[in-house]
C-alpha cells in the first residue's frame, strides 16, 4: 500500500487517548497498520495524519501510548529532522 492508501484506510481509526477496550482495538488497529506499512522516511506529518494525535510529541519522537488498565504498550516514532529514521513497539510500558 502506498501513503496516501494507508491514509485513505487508518486516518481517525486510532485513538491513544482512549483508555480501556478503545486503547486495546486501537493498539491492535497498529498491528495490523505496521504489517502494511514501513513508515522509514515518511514525514512526521503523514506519521500524525495516519496514527492520530500522539501521547507524546518532541523534536526527536512521536510517542503513542496505549493503556487499557491491565495493559499498556507504546509504538515511538524517532524523527531525523522531520522524517522517521526508527520505529520501536514497547511492551507494557
Amino acid at each position: 500500500m502506498n501513503t496516501q492508501d494507508i491514509k485513505d484506510e487508518y486516518s481517525g481509526t486510532i485513538d491513544a487517548a482512549s483508555r480501556g477496550q478503545g486503547a486495546l482495538d486501537s493498539l491492535k488497529r497498529v498491528s495490523v497498520l505496521m504489517s502494511q506499512w514501513n513508515p522509514i522516511f515518511s514525514t512526521k506529518d503523514d506519521v500524525i495524519e495516519i496514527m492520530g494525535v500522539p501521547t507524546q510529541a518532541t523534536d526527536a519522537a512521536l510517542v503513542y501510548r496505549f493503556d487499557s488498565g491491565r495493559f499498556s504498550a507504546e509504538w515511538q516514532f524517532h524523527l531525523a529532522g522531520n522524517r522517521v529514521f526508527g520505529v520501536r513497539f514497547v511492551p507494557g510500558h
